[in-house]
């Protein structure tokens, strides 16, 4: 990561931001589970993981740095 960001650097350039919208209850409805969402929220990325605590917290990582 700080290779990335040395690049970044050197070349003056930003990364683009990616939003990634939750899912609503029609996308998830077949799959709809109450606990999952209030533990982990419906992000895409966490919300199909088979690890959502680990992506959650490599998610929110990425956003307090």
């Amino acid at each position: 990561m700080d290779e990335i960001h040395l690049m970044i650097e050197e070349q003056g350039r930003r990364t683009r931001s990616i939003y990634i919208h939750p899912f609503v209850y029609p996308e998830i409805k077949m799959d709809f589970d109450l606990g999952k969402i209030l533990g982990y929220g419906t992000v895409p990325g966490i919300y199909l993981s088979e690890d959502p605590f680990s992506n959650l917290i490599d998610y929110v990582g990425d956003y307090l740095q």
